[in-house]
């Protein structure tokens, strides 16, 4: 029986240490089993004693009747013990506490006590964060302290922060998923696509979920590989029949292609998901556009207007569809209007001014695209703009 306790015991004991077992209260279930047979079998020896003497003198029957009574004594005593211990795990804030006290060295204690303080009403975040930077002193090689802190540094916009935590976090580990999952969203928060790509191409390999794998597109869109966006994008939209972002970045993938004819199903059905996206209905009407359908381009274009009026984005879109079929004043109409919400948008800029030189109007285009290229010499659309209005001069 004792061979039986402690062996069972000994993957997370201090003697036969394994690092991923922890010691924890529930470790001792099937242990135990051996001290309850002892207790048992002690019982009955202990009954069977006390019956076959009872016909002995009253002196004798209360010195046999002494071990029963100190059992009974023995046994409220662990009860109490126990309803004692019990009632601590009414406030995980105390039981944690505890734990840190017991096992001060022990990460995942420290980090048990964090997940406490952020579950509290209200969440304790502040002392969550404090009780995560004891852990890693005292734990360095424990992971999960160091993703949960970067986790409250994204929460507060401290990405700068959270990168920090999170490359430290994968010098240790370099296959933990959700550091490499977290890095890569804090990469592309903090526009470093290019950075991102191997975190988040690496995420979605262990993953593989449509969310993964809508994640890996945007970054392929990003960094301008857009043939592997698109790969990547299908695959997503195939396993996730209600991803909508997946739907919405591979149309515009395809229609940055010219592929409007092949983008629209997949902005239709984007748009059957939430009817509300002014962005969807100008990426159809540039969709149309590309596809010969001007009536159509029109009233998509119209519609994205409607339902978004604050996004430049959808009047970017609806008014390189009515560029592309020629309704240039209609074009320059709605880059204004993106040009309100968005008024330093370098894109926004260089579209008005292409629509502007194509309805004849060069000065005004080359004072717009003088005005990107002023704070950001490589744009590629103001240079090319700029580029043709100097060709058509000569």
């Amino acid at each position: 029986l004792g061979a039986w306790f402690f062996l069972i015991l000994a993957p997370s004991s201090s003697v036969i240490p394994i690092r991923t077992e922890m010691a924890a209260e529930r470790r001792v279930y099937l242990a135990i089993a051996a001290v309850i047979v002892a207790l048992v079998v002690a019982g009955e020896y202990l009954r069977r004693e006390i019956a076959g003497r009872r016909r002995a003198g009253s002196t004798q029957a209360r010195g046999r009747y002494v071990p029963a009574a100190l059992l009974g004594v023995l046994g409220v005593a662990m009860i109490a013990m126990t309803s004692r211990r019990s009632a601590m795990y009414n406030d995980l804030v105390v039981r944690w506490t505890n734990g840190v006290e017991q096992t001060p060295t022990n990460g995942r204690a420290y980090y048990n006590l964090a997940s406490a303080l952020l579950r509290a009403n209200p969440p304790r975040i502040a002392a969550a964060d404090s009780v995560l930077h004891r852990a890693m002193v005292v734990d360095s090689m424990y992971v999960p302290t160091r993703v949960r802190s970067a986790t409250i540094a994204i929460a507060q916009h401290r990405l700068v922060d959270a990168e920090t935590l999170l490359i430290h976090a994968l010098q240790l580990h370099p296959r933990d998923a959700p550091a490499t999952e977290k890095l890569g969203t804090v990469l592309i928060a903090l526009n470093r696509a290019d950075l991102a790509l191997p975190y988040v191409k690496q995420f979605a390999q262990f993953s593989g979920t449509g969310q993964s794998l809508t994640t890996l597109g945007l970054t392929y869109l990003m960094t301008r590989q857009l043939d592997s966006a698109i790969v990547v994008l299908r695959r997503a939209v195939q396993l996730d029949s209600t991803q909508v972002d997946a739907r919405r970045y591979l149309a515009g993938a395809l229609v940055e292609q010219q592929r409007g004819a092949e983008a629209i199903p997949f902005i239709r059905q984007a748009i059957a998901l939430d009817p509300t996206s002014g962005l969807m209905f100008g990426l159809l009407s540039l969709a149309f556009a590309q596809t010969g359908q001007a009536d159509s381009a029109a009233v998509a274009a119209e519609a994205a207007f409607t339902k978004s009026p604050d996004n430049a984005t959808a009047y970017v879109f609806a008014g390189r569809a009515l560029q592309t079929i020629g309704r240039y004043p209609d074009a320059a109409d709605y880059f204004k209007q993106a040009l309100q919400v968005s008024p330093n948008d370098p894109q926004v800029l260089s579209r008005l001014g292409m629509a502007e030189a194509s309805m004849g109007h060069s000065a005004v285009a080359a004072r717009l695209y003088q005005k990107v290229l002023a704070s950001i010499p490589d744009y590629p659309l103001a240079r090319q703009g700029l580029e043709q209005l100097g060709r058509e001069r000569r």
